[in-house]
């Protein structure tokens, strides 16, 4: 199995693909290692991540690639999740586990994900596309709701995301988003609790939905921002590690009624077949407080297979080995490479 690694876009992606990957299991039967790329687009590989030497030209990558069995993308960044991935599976033939590119680039554009999840009758926040070169007086004309959300429409990791009060606060969310996307999506705010799941194709095809992960959003703290999901250098701002703050814990299992455990699962369910995913999924849900209606408000296809990993911890919240899984799953997705 190659563990592809880093980012060819910059250093905050590529601190973060590494922190994953360094966690990544090893799974009986399979021989790991790792290619990595940085933001200076050189290339590196080895047998692990503290014994990497340079890779001097495309066609040794190629090379590495082709021959190995299996894939586990690890880069986050938006090239690396759809031009990186079309590269290795679509050109090299190297197949990956997970969704295809073209069902990740998808699932990195927010406002597109939401337009097929909501035609395939899953629930998802009322909301709009802005763009840049819209005046601000246009945009907050069409916002008739506060709070809102406001939020990069192709970033990650709550990074330029905002939740606004009130029509003064717009300007400065707006500039915040637009410092890392040309588009924003501006969308209700669904006051309640925010819960985490997975779907996992088993091998008839079944989709399975393990434990789901709550987190302790509250009215002090009513989203999760990057800080409570990555702790990271003072003074480079790179990722270090996972969030050490308690602001908003996460508890797995979810505490929720049998009902609402039920709708949240089959949601996911759609969501999963909505968008054409392969292998696993990851999605994002508030549940109104109100109503108590759940609506996805964002999608994840990733999985580093590690043990710091959401999904990862669900099974284990299931008593499901993470190995096996890991196992189970790379070997599926190597039975691909001999249809293609």
């Amino acid at each position: 199995v190659l563990h592809i690694c880093g980012s060819p876009t910059n250093r905050y992606y590529h601190d973060l693909s590494l922190l994953y990957a360094s966690k990544v299991i090893a799974a009986d039967g399979f021989e790991g290692s790792f290619l990595v790329i940085d933001p200076d687009q050189k290339w590196y590989s080895g047998k692990s991540l503290d014994t990497l030497a340079a890779v001097h030209s495309i066609a040794d990558v190629a090379e590495i690639a082709t021959a190995s069995d299996v894939g586990v993308n690890h880069l986050f960044c938006r090239r690396g999740v759809a031009a990186f991935r079309a590269f290795f599976e679509d050109i090299l033939r190297l197949p990956l586990v997970g969704s295809s590119a073209t069902v990740q680039t998808i699932a990195t554009d927010k406002a597109l994900t939401k337009a097929r999840l909501a035609a395939a009758g899953v629930s998802v926040p009322k909301g709009e596309v802005v763009m840049r070169h819209q005046s601000v007086d246009s945009i907050a004309a069409r916002v008739d709701t506060y709070p809102c959300i406001v939020k990069p429409v192709s970033e990650d990791n709550s990074l330029g995301l905002s939740l606004v009060d009130s029509a003064e606060g717009l300007e400065e969310a707006l500039e915040a988003g637009w410092a890392y996307d040309d588009r924003l999506l501006i969308e209700e705010y669904i006051a309640g609790s925010e819960i985490r799941t997975c779907v996992i194709e088993s091998e008839n095809g079944e989709l399975y939905v393990p434990a789901m992960i709550e987190y302790g959003v509250s009215l002090e703290t009513p989203i999760r921002l990057s800080r409570h999901k990555l702790d990271t250098d003072p003074n480079t701002g790179r990722p270090i590690s996972q969030t050490t703050s308690e602001e908003v814990p996460a508890r797995c299992p979810a505490d929720l009624s049998d009902s609402l455990h039920r709708e949240i699962a089959r949601q996911s369910q759609a969501s999963h077949r909505a968008l054409g995913c392969r292998d696993f999924s990851l999605w994002d849900f508030r549940v109104d407080r109100e109503t108590g209606q759940p609506s996805v408000i964002e999608a994840g296809l990733f999985w580093a297979f590690g043990t710091i990993s959401m999904i990862s911890r669900m099974l284990a919240a299931d008593g499901i080995s993470l190995a096996d899984e890991a196992a189970r799953l790379w070997t599926r997705a190597a039975a691909r490479k001999s249809d293609t």
